[in-house]
């Protein structure tokens, strides 16, 4: 719907993308003559069926660090991604799933990741940014040591 959308993709500095897989990227690339070195891939993110079940534990002393079974769906789809992308797949899930395939409700400041389990919250938004800006593997411009850091914007 953009109508500079090739103005605005080829002066971009990185693109994002979220759940593409490769050859829908190789078409969009011929039609808008992508920089695939910009391209970054979000992964998927995944926090159960619904977040109701968690408001009955309201009070309870492990109330903010509920976790949630990963659908297998969601999973696969995970790995796959993973697989198709490398090291340009920016893995949400890998950054938060235990070793029994549970994901965390809450941010460590109590707050919910994602109100319906699949978009993410201001708070969840915020979590994830600084988890991405402290991982030392994950270099989104080849930033200099001390030099600029990702950020939120609100």
């Amino acid at each position: 719907m953009c109508k500079n959308i090739k103005e605005r993709l080829s002066k971009a500095d990185v693109i994002f993308f979220t759940e593409i897989r490769v050859d829908t990227l190789r078409a969009l690339t011929q039609r808008y003559g992508i920089d695939t070195t910009k391209v970054w891939i979000v992964g998927n993110k995944n926090f159960g069926a619904n977040n109701g079940i968690f408001y009955r534990k309201r009070g309870d002393n492990n109330y903010c660090t509920q976790r949630v079974n990963i659908r297998q769906q969601a999973l696969k789809i995970n790995n796959e991604l993973k697989a198709q992308w490398g090291s340009r797949y920016i893995d949400l899930i890998g950054m938060v799933i235990d070793e029994q395939g549970r994901m965390p409700v809450f941010t460590d400041s109590c707050m919910f990741i994602s109100q319906d389990t699949r978009h993410l919250t201001r708070a969840g938004a915020i979590y994830f940014a600084r988890l991405i800006d402290h991982d030392k593997s994950f270099t989104l411009l080849n930033r200099p040591s001390g030099g600029p850091t990702a950020s939120v914007v609100y």
